[in-house]
């Protein structure tokens, strides 16, 4: 999240969304601005250009309802980027 904040041009702005709310808490005190929420679950008011998903999706066994997420929370001309250390670890 730090790396792609400080990497933002100036007034764009960076949310980031874990499920583990001591995580969020710490990141919170750190000054980043940040969502505790399942991710299946996340339904924003506004959709965002630019979603990165930064080794998770090995990590999720509902794979197909990722994309669906993913889907319901990038703008329609908007970018999913996602990187996985081990492409053949999904579950």
């Amino acid at each position: 999240h730090k790396i792609i904040r400080d990497s933002a041009r100036s007034g764009q702005v960076i949310v980031g969304l874990d499920n583990n709310s001591e995580r969020v808490a710490a990141l919170k005190k750190q000054g980043f601005e940040i969502i505790c929420e399942d991710l299946l679950k996340f339904d924003p008011r506004e959709k965002y250009d630019l979603v990165v998903a930064g080794e998770v999706i090995e990590h999720i066994s509902d794979q197909g309802g990722f994309f669906e997420a993913m889907s319901r929370i990038t703008n329609e001309n908007g970018t999913l980027l996602i990187s996985t250390p081990n492409p053949s670890g999904a579950v």
